[in-house]
């Protein structure tokens, strides 16, 4: 993993727009707390203005649809060409440089932003003892447990059939409630069930959801199970070996998937092991900023400050004549209206 240079420093959204509410501090807090435990930290700058790269985290719309308020704030007109931002809603528009679990392939091409994962106190927490499994227990050659309301590829999964394969809609019953978010017994009878499912899978089915990425697909790494991974238009973060141990299924051939998964059973293991390994040196909580700001760093070195200006202009621009990302802005402006008014 390539290391980042010293002097960086996490913005708290607080500090941009102090009306921010706690959701959409997420996952400013869950790096936050890596921090205090990370080898990151002693290099960390003590303001912006002293920092040679600044990681701006948000979550949901937080500084708006296309980051207007990040934008129009005095620490980024001070700061612009080391602001990165780190955004993980599905639907965002990278109207900056940064980390985006959904981005486009052709801003990746450009320089412009990097896929990454999901960090933050809100994702879905599991406990997966796969390393006490007994031998043999895996049974399951694929399973998938969650919700099919999402998109049209998980809807199909529910034709799937084999007899040792478990599909599971966990939202069935929620009324378009994700189930982590019901509280009580609910969360936690559904949270035990997914982790005693996923360590007895050999291959863990990753469908898309909202987006073309998913919080399923780091679970699965950490649960010690072979992603297989069905979304046409996601990709993959820098860093690990991807090809030696995903499975990538176009989402037009699922129903070739059962036999498919059994003519490649006899490398679950090895798969395995490299996909929990990958886990933990690039997706792990504790590892979460030292791999964040070293992903913004790639870009920064990659990009000089003309690029960048012209790059956010075009982007902007199209922000603009979009009807659909203009819908997106008049609908945020006309909230903040209203809570200023307030």
């Amino acid at each position: 993993m390539q290391d980042h240079r010293p002097g960086c420093f996490l913005l708290d959204p607080a500090s941009v727009v102090p009306s921010i509410g706690e959701s959409s501090r997420g996952s400013y807090i869950a790096l936050l707390e890596a921090l205090r435990s990370s080898e990151v930290s002693g290099r960390l700058a003590p303001c912006p203005d002293q920092a040679s790269l600044i990681l701006a985290p948000i979550q949901a719309e937080g500084y708006g649809p296309f980051l207007e308020l990040l934008r129009r704030s005095k620490v980024y007109r001070r700061n612009r060409a080391k602001i990165f931002v780190y955004c993980l809603d599905d639907f965002a528009v990278a109207s900056l440089p940064g980390v985006y679990p959904s981005i486009d392939q052709s801003l990746v091409d450009r320089g412009w932003a990097l896929p990454g994962h999901y960090v933050s106190i809100h994702s879905p927490q599991h406990t997966f003892k796969a390393d006490e499994a007994p031998e043999g227990t895996r049974d399951l050659l694929f399973s998938f447990v969650g919700s099919t309301h999402t998109h049209a590829v998980r809807k199909r999964l529910l034709s799937l059939s084999h007899s040792r394969a478990l599909i599971d809609d966990s939202q069935a019953e929620g009324e378009g409630v994700p189930w982590w978010q019901r509280g009580g017994d609910h969360y936690s009878k559904r949270a035990s069930w997914y982790e005693q499912v996923m360590v007895r899978t050999k291959f863990a089915l990753c469908p898309r959801g909202k987006g073309p990425s998913s919080w399923r697909l780091y679970q699965t790494m950490e649960a010690g199970c072979v992603p297989v991974v069905i979304s046409d238009d996601l990709v993959l973060p820098k860093g690990p070996a991807w090809e030696k141990f995903v499975i990538r299924v176009p989402e037009t051939e699922l129903l070739h998937l059962p036999s498919y998964l059994e003519k490649l059973e006899c490398e679950f293991k090895q798969r395995s092991e490299l996909a929990s390994a990958a886990w933990h040196e690039w997706f792990s909580p504790k590892i979460a900023p030292q791999v964040l700001f070293g992903w913004c760093d790639d870009i920064m070195r990659s990009m000089n400050s003309m690029t960048r200006i012209r790059t956010e202009m075009e982007l902007e621009l199209k922000s603009w004549i979009l009807p659909k990302n203009l819908k997106r802005r008049l609908r945020f402006w006309k909230t903040q209206w209203r809570s200023t008014a307030i």
